[in-house]
């Protein structure tokens, strides 16, 4: 057994005779081990004689086509790459420095895909007022937001390079996008007066453009809240209070306002018009304002008017023993009082409505005129046909004749005396009775009888017995003859 333990084969040295070292002994587990690592390398080998095979039964890859962009020049051609990376690295392009791949460089190659190699280019990107550059190759607006992350909806408002492009039709639109602005739409509600809560999809800055976006109209004395210079934000309730229509008339003109005024007072005021004085409204400034109210200004004034009532004065005689009879002189000349009657008229709009006597005020006393007459008697003489006659007083008369018959045969005077030659009618306020005349051509005559209304208090009627009568008719000098009577009528009418 030891023997076994030992290599008995020749020593490659020829001259050394010394036996060689022991490789061990050889137990089963090692024999089983180098079976099992022998089983496994076989299977190995056999697995890629497998795979090699099928390599090599399997059919190459099928080519398909796409469109390659590059500089803004266009190829198509057939590539078998797996994805866009493959297709550029076949083509011989290396993407360096500013240049883009659309699609990413992962993306898979689909047939009729366009892929596009390029400088990038800056496209200026406002969304909800916040600005950015944003470097793409891409051209199409839409394309652009999809890549920079924005997502639109139709409600939404789209610039592109300045002009308002419907978000619908982003893909249609025919040129390179440089500038693209987009404000995405608010949802805000609506309290519009009495009508139903509305809701408005809006884009507009302010609540005011959202209103006018709306076609809201809003009018004199509106009160929106908040303001319409308010910044619009998501899910904001704006309300309108509406003011009242009315309609305001004065001074000729009409003015159609509205108003959020409480009376109607307090709308006068709001459209600029004053009550002053007299003037008055219908309805009346306290009355509460209402819908389609007509407020009409009523303008009033007065005038006072006079009406001048003269006031006669009275005449003073005052006798004077200094002045001769029949002479008058004015002391103190008379002037006329006067009333005033005032009336206030009032007037409404220029028209006249109606009239107040606010009675008669004296406005001037009169004077009375003073007359100084004479009293004092100067006898003078006239020489007649039958003789001097001396005589205190002499008038000029208008004379007329008559006698009984013409009376009907009645010859009683007033005094009682028998109708004759020698019997006189005359004025007794003028000639008293019992003064003896004297008429040239009659003679003496003595005041005896009076007769009707004449058309002058001077005249005198010279009587006649019916054998004797003589016709008068003209203007005569009648001499007064001395001495005067007791009672002299010193002044004459």
């Amino acid at each position: 057994m030891m023997d076994d333990l030992h290599d008995t084969r020749p020593n490659p040295k020829a001259g050394d005779t010394r036996p060689m070292a022991p490789v061990g002994q050889r137990h089963p587990a090692r024999w089983l081990a180098f079976v099992m690592a022998l089983s496994l390398f076989a299977t190995v080998i056999a697995g890629c004689v497998l795979v090699l095979i099928s390599l090599l039964r399997r059919e190459p890859p099928q080519a398909v086509s796409v469109r390659l962009v590059v500089d803004g020049l266009a190829r198509d051609l057939e590539t078998t790459a797996d994805d866009v990376r493959g297709l550029l690295e076949a083509t011989g392009i290396e993407i360096v420095g500013n240049l883009a791949v659309v699609p990413a460089l992962e993306a898979p190659i689909e047939a009729g895909m366009t892929v596009i190699v390029d400088d990038q280019r800056p496209v200026t990107l406002t969304v909800d007022g916040a600005t950015s550059v944003f470097r793409t190759v891409i051209e199409n607006p839409r394309d652009i937001l999809t890549a920079a992350g924005v997502v639109i909806d139709v409600d939404d408002e789209v610039l592109v390079n300045g002009a308002r492009v419907d978000a619908r039709d982003l893909l249609q639109y025919p040129l390179p996008a440089n500038r693209i602005s987009v404000r995405h739409a608010l949802t805000i509600t609506l309290s519009d007066g009495d009508n139903e809560l509305a809701t408005l999809v809006t884009t507009a800055d302010t609540v005011g453009d959202a209103l006018t976006e709306a076609g809201v109209v809003l009018y004199l004395g509106d009160v929106v809240t908040p303001p319409v210079e308010t910044a619009l934000s998501g899910g904001q309730a704006v309300t309108i209070d509406r003011a009242l229509p009315a309609t305001v008339s004065a001074d000729g003109i009409t003015t159609e306002t509205r108003s959020q005024a409480e009376t109607v007072g307090a709308l006068l005021a709001e459209v600029g018009v004053q009550l002053n004085g007299l003037d008055y409204a219908v309805p009346p400034e306290n009355a509460r304002l209402t819908a389609a109210m007509n407020v009409r200004v009523l303008r009033v004034t007065e005038k006072i008017e006079i009406e001048t009532i003269d006031i006669p004065y009275d005449t003073l005689y005052l006798a004077s023993a200094e002045m001769e009879l029949d002479t008058t002189a004015v002391t103190t000349a008379g002037q006329t009082g006067r009333d005033e009657r005032r009336v206030r008229v009032r007037y409404e709009d220029g028209i006249e409505v109606q009239r107040f006597d606010d009675g008669v005020v004296r406005a001037a006393e009169p004077v009375n005129e003073v007359i100084s007459y004479g009293t004092r008697i100067v006898y003078r003489t006239v020489d007649t046909p039958d003789g001097p006659r001396e005589y205190w007083r002499q008038l000029r008369m208008y004379a007329t004749s008559y006698h009984p018959a013409a009376l009907g045969g009645d010859d009683v005077t007033a005094t009682g005396a028998r109708l004759t030659k020698g019997i006189v009618a005359i004025n007794p306020r003028v000639v008293p009775y019992g003064t003896i005349v004297y008429v040239n051509g009659y003679g003496e005559g003595r005041a005896a009888d009076t007769g009707g209304p004449r058309t002058t208090p001077y005249w005198i009627d010279l009587g006649y017995d019916d054998d004797n009568y003589k016709h008068w008719s003209g203007w005569v000098e009648v001499y007064l003859l001395a001495p005067p009577p007791a009672r002299i009528p010193y002044i004459l009418p």
